[in-house]
């Protein structure tokens, strides 16, 4: 019966764990290994966290930046909807809606807006 591995499980090769039988150089060249492994592994580690670190600080900068751009146009508009994508490719989606009944004129004008688009499409493909 195989091992189940967990996501993100480091699997090394496997090590005999009795040395009963090894020469003193056999020993030594499995102790080798082993520290190589394992360096091998938290060199690996902290690259992954330093990635992650990264992405992280971007995408709190980014979620920064849309919530300052929320503010800018509350200035200006009552409601409105933001729907896109930032420079990274992620997907944004802004709703500015104090009420439920901002919320509702939303609806109905991202409704209206949406068939309108579509009719447009549908009518310049004949």
């Amino acid at each position: 019966m195989k091992k189940k591995i967990k996501k993100n499980q480091v699997v090394g090769p496997i090590l005999p764990v009795s040395k009963s039988n090894m020469s003193p150089e056999e020993e030594m060249k499995l102790t080798a290994n082993l520290e190589k492994f394992i360096a091998t592994t938290m060199n690996a580690f902290d690259k992954h966290q330093q990635i992650e670190a990264k992405e992280n600080s971007e995408e709190k900068e980014a979620h920064r930046d849309i919530k300052h751009l929320d503010g800018v146009v509350a200035e200006f508009l009552k409601c409105f909807t933001i729907i896109g994508y930032d420079m990274s490719g992620r997907k944004v989606l802004v709703v500015h809606a104090k009420t439920s009944q901002d919320n509702d004129s939303l609806v109905e004008h991202l409704r209206e807006t949406f068939f309108r688009i579509m009719s447009n499409v549908e009518n310049s493909g004949s």
